[in-house]
């Protein structure tokens, strides 16, 4: 039995990648497949089994969306506060202050775990909210 990739193998190892990095990590994992090689001819029964592995990768700014009141420009990555009615604005807030929200979610059914984690951001009160005692 040889392993996977080495010459004598009839089996190499493949991943799947968006060609963004060199970790080829989509979803916040990288999944590694050991597969046939095109060139060979050998044939395996029903019963081959094909290792798989996964692995997590630490999170980049990627593999987080904009929050429900939040927008951003096509090829950004900052998001911005939409003042579109998503987000409850807290009763405190004042014409002349600021509120914190987080910005950023994880995009749904990724598994990136540490590196890059969202941070709250500076929202300004609207202009209708009451106004400020000084």
């Amino acid at each position: 039995v040889w392993a996977a990739d080495s010459v004598s193998s009839d089996y190499e190892t493949w991943s799947p990648s968006d060609g963004r990095g060199a970790d080829k990590c989509m979803l916040g994992r990288q999944v590694t497949y050991t597969r046939r090689k095109q060139t060979s001819e050998c044939f395996n029964g029903e019963k081959f089994e094909r290792p798989v592995n996964r692995k997590n990768c630490e999170c980049t700014e990627q593999n987080f969306e904009c929050e429900m009141g939040f927008t951003r420009k096509v090829g950004s990555m900052e998001c911005k506060f939409a003042d579109d009615g998503t987000i409850t604005i807290p009763q405190t807030c004042t014409s002349s202050d600021y509120f914190y929200a987080i910005a950023h979610r994880k995009v749904i059914g990724d598994t990136c775990e540490g590196g890059w984690q969202p941070r709250k951001v500076a929202v300004p009160c609207p202009a209708n909210a009451r106004l400020s005692r000084g």
